[in-house]
């Protein structure tokens, strides 16, 4: 897993420029419910998209966040938002996020009916803020230890499914979870 995060009812998982669509109904030893489809090119469904990003949606939209670039999509793979630069770079944007594509980092939606992101990468998290078709970051950027919703570090994908718990991943595919609106601080172990 490169990347992952929920898309209008279903969830999607990325890895090597493929995709993996599940039905978000969640089962026994099956957080992300059954396999709809996989390992389908993404670059298919949505042409020019560029991985690997911090996955998320806005509305029925689905969008992929990496370095200081964004795209927006529409569900049948229209692009709304061309990939440009994330405006007002009001905060220090720590080197992993502003180059490395190494670690794509997690999207978390923290208010999406206003368009708040959280931007976890390594132990840092970072505040976006998708407005009237842009994207700006917003804040300060702070350790994952010292910011309200204590999101586990290394995370590169944070997906809810139905059963209303946040499931974050590492790149190693390992996963801890913690239910909406708790802040608890978790991790891997």
């Amino acid at each position: 897993m490169s990347a992952g995060g929920n898309y209008k009812t279903d969830i999607f998982v990325f890895r090597g420029g493929k995709y993996w669509q599940f039905d978000n109904k969640p089962k026994r030893k099956k957080p992300l419910g059954s396999l709809v489809e996989g390992a389908i090119l993404a670059k298919n469904k949505w042409p020019g998209i560029h991985f690997p990003g911090g996955i998320g949606n806005n509305g029925d939209n689905f969008i992929i966040i990496y370095a200081n670039k964004w795209s927006e999509w529409t569900p049948d793979g229209q692009k709304v938002v061309d990939e440009e630069d994330i405006k007002e770079k009001k905060i220090e944007i720590p080197d992993e996020l502003d180059g490395n594509v190494d670690d794509s980092g997690a999207l978390v939606p923290t208010d999406e009916q206003n368009g708040k992101f959280a931007k976890i990468s390594r132990n840092r998290v970072c505040y976006l803020l998708i407005k009237n078709n842009k994207c700006y970051w917003s804040g300060k950027c702070l350790n994952v230890n010292e910011d309200e919703y204590k999101f586990p570090p290394n995370i590169i994908a944070a997906i809810k499914p139905k059963d209303n718990n946040w499931y974050y991943f590492n790149k190693d595919g390992k996963y801890c979870k913690r239910q909406d609106k708790d802040f608890t601080e978790v991790n891997m172990n």
